[in-house]
């Protein structure tokens, strides 16, 4: 898929729910925390594409952010 910022994106989805499981692109690798079966250990480090953020999300004060990424060409 094309993200707005024209890069291609590869979304993997959970073949039996449909649940977006993990997005990459040549920079990142994102892994929905809800993929895991014990998501405890894992906690919030940085709040990313806060530009697009719905305006009730809860966004940690203690953590890293940014409004979106932005990666070399």
């Amino acid at each position: 898929m094309q993200a707005e910022s024209a890069r291609v994106v590869r979304q993997e989805f959970c073949p039996e729910c449909g649940s977006s499981v993990f997005a990459t692109t040549p920079h990142l690798l994102a892994i929905t925390v809800a993929s895991f079966d014990d998501p405890s250990p894992f906690t919030p480090t940085m709040a990313i594409w806060l530009e697009s953020a719905q305006p009730w999300a809860v966004i940690p004060t203690d953590i890293g952010w940014c409004l979106y990424l932005v990666f070399p060409a």
